[in-house]
């Protein structure tokens, strides 16, 4: 494996910290870090939203954006390089757009940090940090079959087979 970190759970805060610490650290005689790009697809760019909206409410100086991979791939931001981070979510690690993105992140210099659920898969090649998190792949999970909400249960007052 290329990359020069591996963090097993996205909940160890200290271990994001150390992450941003070393980027920082290392773009700084570059011009440091100008902006950050929260990449994906589906659902895993859906994740990546309250972290773009958080950068835009707390950063007065780093620009940040969130953008579809194949969309970051066929219209790069024109200020995408070397002073950049790009953060990109692929679940299993295998989406070609997400890996595109994360291979051109690589070529134009940027900090790249991937977070996926599986630790072996095609994406993490690209990745100078890689953020392996959790996930339920229990058979009753991945069939559907797990009620979480509540939204599987009959509304008992009026016995209608959906929930009211």
């Amino acid at each position: 494996m290329k990359c020069r970190r591996v963090i097993q759970c996205i909940t160890k805060y200290t271990d994001i910290k150390a992450i941003v610490a070393e980027i920082l650290e290392n773009k700084k005689d570059e011009g440091g870090v100008k902006n950050i790009y929260f990449v994906g697809c589906g659902g895993s760019l859906g994740a990546l939203y309250p972290a773009k909206t958080f950068m835009e409410r707390e950063s007065l100086t780093l620009k940040s954006g969130w953008v579809s991979s194949n969309e970051f791939v066929h219209s790069t931001p024109r200020d995408f390089g070397k002073n950049s981070i790009i953060c990109l979510a692929c679940h299993k690690g295998n989406t070609p757009e997400t890996i595109a993105a994360a291979k051109l992140g690589k070529e134009m210099g940027a900090a790249v940090i991937i977070l996926t659920w599986l630790e072996e898969s095609e994406i993490i090649e690209f990745g100078d940090y890689i953020i392996h998190y959790s996930f339920d792949a229990s058979p009753d999970h991945l069939a559907g079959d797990i009620d979480y909400a509540g939204e599987k249960r009959p509304c008992a007052p009026c016995r209608s087979p959906w929930s009211c």
